[in-house]
């Protein structure tokens, strides 16, 4: 008869950085010798797979289709609507037509600037602009 074994649950614990498995010990261990955390009696169940993101990618990354919810002549008032938005929970990408400043005749915003966020989050930035500019802002 196999007797019953312990299992280190802890997932920053040096056996799971060195084998991907939790540290496996016989039984009337408790403390993991390596960690000091109490083990469990059951294996620990892998943490489901969670989806592979872009290198690069983050929390503050724009998802989906773009949409331009206003658009500024003057580069400070897009940069403070932006920062409006984002204090809302709104991802914003400030677009110009100024070939990335890289000639200094283009210095001039010729389209002008454009507030791009997701499409999905379109109406929540459109009614929050408007509800800024009633209040004056």
């Amino acid at each position: 008869m196999r007797s019953a074994a312990a299992f280190c649950p802890n997932r920053e614990c040096v056996d799971f950085h060195q084998t991907g498995e939790p540290g496996e010990y016989r039984e009337g261990v408790v403390v993991c010798p390596k960690c000091g955390i109490h083990l469990v009696v059951e294996r620990p169940v892998p943490p489901a797979a969670e989806p592979a993101v872009p290198e690069g990618a983050g929390e503050d990354q724009v998802a989906g289709p773009l949409v331009a919810v206003a658009t500024f002549e003057l580069e400070h008032q897009a940069n403070l609507a932006a920062s409006f938005l984002a204090s809302n929970g709104i991802v914003v990408l400030i677009a110009a037509d100024d070939c990335g400043r890289t000639d200094p005749i283009l210095g001039i915003v010729t389209g002008g600037l454009r507030l791009m966020v997701s499409e999905s989050q379109a109406k929540l930035a459109l009614a929050l602009l408007e509800q800024e500019a009633r209040a004056g802002g």
